[in-house]
């Protein structure tokens, strides 16, 4: 059952709400004998010839939490890039298995991106208004760390590390990604970034979204340095990772938001791209029609291959 309901996800569209495959994988299938991308054995993980998914595996504790990820391995020849995704939810709900709530499940996205050659790593973090800001940003980063110093038996190469969000996950992703430092080959330093709608100046985006307060522990008139550092736009320096930032021309994130990103981008001389959806589509609602670029944009910089 592994087999038939990964393979029914690879052929299937991502643009389809829960399909019957997508429900297959979001039910968890155990590990079985059969052939297929199902939960195998540590050695199985270092000699395997086809695709490996494990869920539920615990990347951090912080806080009396256990934070999960879900992995994603594509058959192994040599070491192989990782994408780090980051759901969506507004800050204060979602999980690793959906792009954002009430939107597509994350498992086909994961193994198109699989089928392309990349390790996924979809993660759990801590929620608003529990946990506030910087939790969920800290945790982003742990989960980097934890893919890099587990490299060699997930096979991935530690410096082709990307990280990849939707919604607030796309502002978690940008932020993380600005905010690491250093080399490569240890910490959370990322190669790329891809953010689909995340908003990036959370002090302009809070008067019509007002429950950002309950993520960032307050209004901006009382805590604007808070919003400041959770907001991408105010972390933008040379060096900075290439981003993409993807957006919907009058989705509920407004493209002003991705607009000033890229003009602070362009300013710091950051590799970057826009792409502008038009209507009212959010995130993995866009999917189907951005997905080739989003491969293309992380193929260019964790690959080394052309665009599309």
């Amino acid at each position: 059952m592994a087999m038939i309901g990964a393979l029914a996800l690879l052929l299937a569209p991502l643009g389809g709400h829960r399909s019957a495959a997508a429900a297959a994988v979001r039910n968890r299938a155990r590990p079985s004998s059969a052939a297929g991308p199902a939960v195998l054995t540590q050695a199985a993980v270092h000699s395997r010839t086809r695709p490996v998914i494990r869920h539920g595996i615990l990347y951090r504790r912080v806080d009396g939490e256990r934070l999960l990820l879900d992995e994603y391995l594509p058959s192994v020849h040599g070491r192989r890039p990782a994408v780090v995704f980051v759901h969506g939810g507004g800050f204060r709900s979602g999980s690793r298995d959906e792009i954002a709530p009430g939107e597509q499940p994350v498992a086909p996205l994961a193994l198109r991106l699989m089928r392309r050659g990349f390790a996924v790593f979809a993660i759990d973090y801590r929620l608003a208004p529990r946990f506030r800001f910087p939790a969920a940003a800290d945790d982003v980063l742990a989960a980097v760390r934890f893919v890099r110093a587990h490299a060699p038996r997930l096979r991935v190469d530690p410096r082709r590390i990307a990280l990849f969000g939707a919604s607030a996950g796309g502002n978690l992703a940008v932020l993380a990604a600005l905010r690491s430092r250093g080399s490569l080959d240890r910490g959370s330093r990322v190669r790329a970034a891809v953010s689909w709608s995340g908003p990036m100046d959370l002090t302009r985006f809070y008067p019509a979204h007002p429950f950002v307060s309950e993520y960032v522990g307050c209004v901006p008139a009382a805590c604007a340095a808070r919003y400041r550092a959770a907001s991408p736009v105010t972390h933008v320096d040379r060096g900075d990772p290439p981003v993409l930032l993807v957006n919907g021309s009058t989705e509920i994130v407004p493209l002003a938001q991705a607009k000033e990103m890229a003009r602070r981008l362009a300013s710091g001389d950051v590799p970057h791209r826009l792409l502008v959806v038009a209507g009212s589509r959010h995130a993995g609602e866009y999917a189907d029609t951005v997905l080739d670029r989003t491969l293309g944009f992380l193929a260019r910089h964790l690959q080394g291959r052309t665009e599309r």
